[in-house]
């Protein structure tokens, strides 16, 4: 819970986008937050709370880091998120792996073969 967090550093993502979502999940809990710091790469927050900076608020990616470990907001904080790219162009060899990649990855989740 947002309540939780009053008294705690915390790291915060740079990104508008996702600093609204965190905002309005504080409610008015966060006039107390302390944000010490944002972040843009998952890596430096990382580092940041390795060395004892702040708690990271971020989302649950399949990183690992020695030492840290992910806590889900409750209540959940749910994002949607599109990945948008013309179907009859030529891509890069790695912009198509990676497409596939997403495709199979979402096939594992919904269960379509």
């Amino acid at each position: 819970r947002a309540e939780d967090l009053v008294g705690t550093p915390l790291l915060m993502v740079k990104r508008p986008y996702f600093q609204n979502e965190l905002t309005n999940w504080f409610g008015a809990a966060y006039e107390q937050m302390q944000i010490v710091a944002t972040y843009n790469l998952i890596y430096n927050a990382a580092m940041m709370v390795q060395n004892h900076l702040g708690v990271a608020l971020c989302l649950e990616l399949e990183s690992h880091f020695d030492g840290l470990c992910f806590r889900p907001l409750e209540p959940t904080q749910e994002n949607g998120t599109v990945l948008i790219w013309k179907k009859e162009q030529i891509l890069p060899t790695t912009t198509r792996v990676f497409i596939e990649y997403i495709e199979k990855c979402l096939k594992d989740i919904t269960g379509d073969s």
